[in-house]
């Protein structure tokens, strides 16, 4: 793993942090390493982010609520809380013009979907109860059925808050149909940014959002550089986000994608490989 010299170190004001399959373990938690290193940055005055695909309250209880963790960026960009107060601070919805193009290639496609909004994440019924059968693997199955409010018409949920989605997401079966989707989104739906942060999701939002576009937001209302900033991920939708930071760490379970883009590539979320990178790091730190 590339270490850092004394100047490249001093530098860094502000670490973000993806959170499934980089800070948080296989157990979809913290160890008591990564807490403790989360809290010797913030000691040493850093600040720390988080940004997710996830709705803002879906977020892991044992990672919003450390003390000192200001800003969440969620919904893959689409909003930005404050952490402390819980106030959205920045949002941006998807187009009824977007939501109304998505409706008509879905028609042909027997596809369940999850919309966000307002921190809430909405699915079809029988997906949020039953993800498994959907291809959603046991432990994000688990998380879905935590997480989602169950709705037993998903579209007339989503025609009664068409200006107020963050997040527009279809679950697909196999990453060719998920290919295949997003193909056909990117081609005939405007003003959208679209990612992937696992194989059987096409993730859709406004296309302000992304994650790099909310990175740039708080860097700007916080009064950092660029090169101020370490972020770390696994996924496509961090890509942008790493591209940003002046640097960037791809665990090693990441995305071939990501493992391009980054400048360091630390060990697997599982072995504490974003603790290990912000232990180098702080090193240099006062």
């Amino acid at each position: 793993m590339k270490t850092f010299d004394r100047e490249t170190a001093e530098k860094i004001k502000l670490a973000v942090f993806d959170l499934d399959g980089t800070l948080l373990n296989e157990e979809a938690g913290l160890s008591d390493y990564t807490k403790e290193i989360i809290n010797r940055a913030m000691d040493c005055g850093m600040e720390i982010v988080i940004a997710s695909g996830r709705a803002y309250h879906t977020l892991p209880d044992e990672v919003v609520n450390i003390k000192g963790i200001k800003y969440a960026i969620s919904s893959n960009g689409a909003v930005i809380y404050d952490n402390e107060t819980k106030e959205r601070i920045k949002s941006c919805t998807l187009t009824p013009e977007s939501i109304e193009s998505l409706f008509v290639i879905m028609e042909n496609y027997d596809l369940p979907i999850e919309v966000f909004v307002d921190g809430e994440a909405h699915a079809e019924k029988d997906y949020a109860e039953n993800a498994m059968k959907y291809g959603v693997p046991k432990r994000g199955a688990e998380y879905v059925k935590a997480t989602r409010v169950p709705e037993e018409d998903i579209w007339s949920y989503i025609r009664s808050n068409i200006n107020d989605i963050d997040s527009f997401d279809i679950i697909c079966h196999s990453p060719e149909i998920r290919d295949e989707i997003a193909d056909k989104v990117r081609a005939e739906v405007t003003e959208i940014y679209l990612t992937s942060s696992v194989p059987h999701l096409v993730e859709i939002s406004y296309k302000d959002a992304g994650k790099a576009s909310g990175l740039k937001y708080l860097s700007e209302l916080l009064g950092v550089e660029r090169e101020e900033i370490i972020a770390f991920g696994n996924a496509d939708n961090d890509i942008d986000m790493l591209e940003f930071a002046g640097i960037s760490v791809a665990v090693a379970n990441a995305s071939e994608g990501l493992i391009r883009t980054a400048d360091i590539i630390a060990d697997t979320n599982y072995n504490d490989g974003v603790a290990k990178v912000m232990s180098e790091l702080l090193k240099y730190k006062v």
